[in-house]
């Protein structure tokens, strides 16, 4: 398992200089793409499932505004 850790490791390592490489060349779509198999390999890394990073974007995401609630702070704001 540990030997499987560090070459894991050391793909990311490479990926993410590949990904240096990437952003600075402009490449975004390739970017994005390096950047998802990153992710991938950490979650593997730290035994994080779909199903907890999914948990976790639902906790940091900010909750939908209500157009209604909008106008309402916009109108509190102008007077």
């Amino acid at each position: 398992m540990v030997d499987t850790d560090t070459r894991l490791r050391s793909v990311m390592a490479r990926l993410e200089e590949c990904q240096n490489i990437l952003a600075e060349s402009g490449e975004r779509e390739t970017l994005q793409l390096v950047a998802m198999t990153i992710l991938r390999l950490r979650m593997r890394l730290h035994h994080i499932g779909d199903a907890e990073l999914k948990a976790l974007c639902d906790a940091i995401e900010p909750e939908p505004v209500e157009e209604s609630d909008l106008w309402r702070v916009s109108g509190e704001l102008g007077s």
